[in-house]
C-alpha cells in the first residue's frame, strides 16, 4: 500500500514539474520578442571594394561578370568623369569604358575567376587613374565573399552549443535557480520521509527540474546579451 502511494505521489509531482517547465519554456521563448513588422535584410550584397590615393577615391561594385567603377574627387566628393581608368588584370591591362549617364566606368570581368576570387574570397587589382595632369595608381581589393570560409566539422555546432550551455550554468542567476530547485526536491523528499520508496524519486525529479530551469534561464540571458549584427553598407547606385 505504501509503495502504491509512493508511486502515485512521485508521478503527480513529476507531472506538476513538467507542467512548470513547459510554462517556463513558453515564457522564455516569447520574452523580449517583438512580433511587429521586422525589417527585411537584403538577400544579396554585391561584391565591392574601395581605394583612395592622392586626389582620387575609387569605389568598385561587381555585378555578375561586369565591374562598375565610380571615381570621385577625394576633397569635394564630386564625380570625376573625364578620367581614364586602366586595370591590370590576369589577362593584361584593360581600359574601362566611361558611362556618362550615371558617372561610372564599366568593363567585363570574366577574368575574376582566373584571379583566384573564388578560392580566396577576394581579388587584388591595380587601377591606374589618369585625369589631366594627375596620375595615380590605386590598389583595389574586391571582396567577393567566395569559398574562403571553411565549413565547421559535422556535429561541432551542436557540441559547442551544449558546452556553452553547461558553462553558462555558472552564472549567479542560474545558480540561484538550481539551488531553489534542489531545495524544493529535498523538501518534497523530507515530506515523504516516512515513505522511503518515494523519497529518492522525488529528490531526483527535483534535481532534474532544477537543471531544466537553469538551462532555460541561461538561454534567456544569452538571448538578451546577443549583439545585433551590423548591416553591411548598400552598394553605391
Amino acid at each position: 500500500m505504501f509503495r502504491a502511494a509512493a508511486v502515485h505521489a512521485t508521478v503527480a509531482t513529476a507531472a506538476l514539474l513538467v507542467a512548470l517547465l513547459a510554462g517556463m519554456a513558453t515564457a522564455v521563448a516569447h520574452e523580449g520578442h517583438d512580433h511587429g513588422d521586422q525589417p527585411i535584410a537584403p538577400a544579396h550584397v554585391l561584391p565591392r571594394g574601395e581605394a583612395t590615393s592622392g586626389p582620387f577615391q575609387l569605389v568598385a561594385v561587381l555585378n555578375g561578370d561586369e565591374l562598375a567603377l565610380w571615381l570621385d574627387d577625394f576633397a569635394t566628393n564630386r564625380p570625376v568623369t573625364d578620367a581614364t581608368l586602366e586595370i591590370e588584370t590576369p589577362r593584361g591591362p584593360v581600359t574601362a569604358e566611361p558611362r556618362q549617364a550615371d558617372g561610372s566606368f564599366r568593363l567585363k570581368a570574366l577574368w575574376l575567376a582566373a584571379a583566384g576570387a573564388t578560392a580566396t574570397g577576394h581579388v587584388d587589382l591595380a587601377v591606374t587613374v589618369t585625369a589631366g595632369d594627375a596620375i595615380e595608381i590605386l590598389a583595389l581589393t574586391i571582396e567577393t565573399g567566395g569559398a574562403a570560409a571553411t565549413a565547421a566539422p559535422a556535429g561541432a555546432g551542436s557540441w559547442s552549443a551544449w558546452t556553452a550551455r553547461l558553462g553558462a550554468l555558472g552564472r549567479p542567476a542560474v545558480l540561484s535557480t538550481l539551488a531553489g530547485g534542489i531545495a524544493a526536491g529535498l523538501l518534497l523528499a523530507g515530506l515523504f520521509e516516512r515513505r522511503r520508496a518515494a523519497a529518492v524519486p522525488l529528490a531526483a525529479v527535483g534535481l532534474l527540474a532544477a537543471v531544466g530551469l537553469g538551462l532555460l534561464q541561461q538561454e534567456s540571458i544569452a538571448h538578451e546579451e546577443r549583439p545585433i549584427d551590423a548591416r553591411p553598407p548598400a552598394p553605391r547606385p
